[in-house]
């Protein structure tokens, strides 16, 4: 009997592990529990303990991608973006694990990073309206209008008359000095959804054309949804120096500084010293 002992202490051991183990249940809801507490170093441990527990899981590529946020949220970006490098390198067509690798890689001004993995999105599903918005607008931001026009086409096919496709096509038409196009994606905007952004994306495209009665308008309907957008007294400013009402533009230009405008944007409009605007 004695030489079957062992044996015996093995089976025990492993039945004792299978019992004891935490089902993914139970790990999944510290992790949520966590994330709602914002514990979010807890959260990281609770999903660490997932992919280690149940590696085969239908839903790794979620804890992965979550696991990812998590250690984004505690300002470890690069551990973030290494954490899905290494699932990625498994699977490099996992459409989640790529659209958040290319958010933090946006979050790190790594440009380039993020338009590869965008643009892997588009080549694994080409119906990813919000791919092509994304690598558009990255196009765009870096000079390339060739590419972002071609993404902004393919995302008026999928989501024609979608807030996606009028930012975008309204970014692109005042990136290529077409402010009369502009200004009708603007009207597309606000007639849905009146928000500060568009308005004044509309009021500088108004300041393009010298139609500035049309600009004082869309600002002061800006400042009507929030009084203290500092954006809003920079292009005030702007308009006020158009207007040659220097004092005017001066006194908003020193409200958008306070506000927490860049004062050497505020003097490159203005014209004046960095001195005079402190």
């Amino acid at each position: 009997m004695k030489r079957f002992i062992p044996m015996l202490a093995v089976v025990l051991c492993a039945s004792s592990y299978i019992t004891a183990q935490e089902s993914f249940n139970a790990i999944l809801g510290r992790a949520n529990n966590a994330e709602n507490s914002q514990d979010w170093a807890a959260a990281e441990k609770a999903y660490r303990q997932l992919i280690a527990d149940y590696p085969e899981s239908r839903q790794i590529s979620q804890i992965v991608a979550n696991l990812a946020l998590v250690q984004s949220l505690q300002g470890r970006d690069s551990v973030a973006i290494a954490t899905l490098d290494e699932a990625l390198a498994k699977n490099e067509s996992d459409t989640l694990l790529l659209e958040r690798r290319g958010q933090l890689r946006m979050n790190t001004d790594d440009v380039a990073g993020a338009m590869a993995d965008f643009g892997k999105i588009t080549e694994v599903n080409p119906d990813a309206f919000y791919a092509f918005y994304i690598h558009g607008s990255l196009a765009l931001n870096s000079g390339d209008t060739v590419t972002a026009k071609k993404d902004f086409i393919r995302l008026r096919e999928l989501v024609p008359g979608s807030e996606a496709d009028h930012k975008a096509w309204a970014a692109y038409n005042t990136k290529i000095n077409n402010y009369h196009a502009a200004i009708t994606e603007y009207n597309a905007l606000i007639a849905r959804n009146p928000e500060i952004e568009t308005y004044l994306g509309r009021a500088a495209a108004h300041m393009m054309l010298d139609q500035l009665d049309d600009a004082s308008m869309d600002i002061a309907d800006a400042m009507r949804i929030d009084p203290n957008d500092g954006e809003a007294y920079y292009l005030r400013a702007g308009l006020n120096k158009k207007r040659y009402q220097l004092d005017a533009a001066k006194e908003d230009g020193q409200k958008a500084i306070s506000l927490g405008v860049d004062p050497r944007r505020v003097a490159l409009l203005l014209g004046a010293l960095p001195d005079e605007l402190k």
